[in-house]
């Protein structure tokens, strides 16, 4: 869990291990199909192989592409100078999951930033006092890609998904 910000290891291990097992079961698949264990032999050759693939997809993505944009993100909030702005927060819940929702309401900067609604990590604190009115936080923009990483309020940061995370 070098260089990445203690708010996010809680989440990158539980990644981290989860998809790990999931490759773990995959290259298992893999091996019993090549060594012919009787379990696989009806099934055919082409699901086992994409089931694999897949499998091995995922964990590649949760044990690489994840740990290292929480890496980046924590790298550019202990090094970037935060720019005083608003978010306006969305909780959406439903019966088999819970998201949290932010969209940068003003930013007291020229910076060209796009005001499109992000999703966030829920945090550990209560994030109800910040519901559905502006509230006052720093915004830590990505000098690279103009992409906002988190917002500071007055309980803690809330850390946005990466977009390379979103979009997979």
């Amino acid at each position: 869990m070098f260089g990445i910000h203690p708010d996010l290891r809680r989440f990158v291990a539980a990644t981290f291990l989860s998809t790990a097992a999931l490759g773990l079961a995959g290259l298992t698949v893999l091996v019993a199909a090549a060594t012919g264990v009787p379990a696989f032999r009806a099934v055919p050759i082409w699901v086992t192989v994409v089931v694999a693939v897949v499998f091995l997809g995922v964990a590649y993505l949760g044990t690489v592409v994840a740990p290292g944009a929480y890496r980046a993100a924590s790298h550019v909030v202990s090094s970037v100078r935060p720019i005083p702005g608003s978010v306006v927060l969305r909780l959406e819940s439903s019966s088999d999951s819970t998201a949290l929702y932010g969209r940068l309401d003003a930013l007291e900067s020229d910076r060209v930033v796009q005001r499109r609604e992000l999703p966030l990590l829920l945090p550990r604190w209560d994030v109800a006092p910040l519901l559905r009115a502006p509230a006052p936080v720093t915004v830590y923009l990505d000098p690279r890609t103009s992409d906002i990483v988190a917002f500071r309020t007055a309980s803690g940061l809330l850390w946005c998904i990466p977009r390379r995370l979103r979009s997979a």
